[in-house]
């Protein structure tokens, strides 16, 4: 369910003409399903989902994500703000 949101991070930290790797992405994007958050995402929700995703990365992770993604680099410290904050709004979409 993750692959359109990292697709679109992909793209806006690349937006600056710096790149980062595709496998960069792809070790993330498997890190996201080790963590097994089991979102039951529907086809519908998962638009919303990237929208809400995308919207807090450009607000409140410019510096400490996108800035260092669009320079090449996939810290630690990125990639667990990536799962927390992906965690944080996955979890009104999972069915209790």
């Amino acid at each position: 369910e993750f692959n359109s949101v990292i697709d679109s991070l992909f793209t806006l930290a690349n937006a600056t003409g710096d790149s980062i790797t595709q496998e960069d992405v792809s070790d993330l994007l498997e890190g996201l399903k080790k963590q097994k958050t089991s979102v039951a995402l529907t086809l519908e929700k998962v638009k919303d989902f990237q929208q809400q995703f995308l919207q807090k990365m450009r607000s409140a992770y410019k510096e400490t994500v996108l800035d260092v993604l669009s320079k090449g680099k996939l810290t630690e410290e990125v990639e667990s703000l990536i799962k927390t904050e992906a965690k944080r709004i996955s979890e009104q979409y999972i069915h209790k």
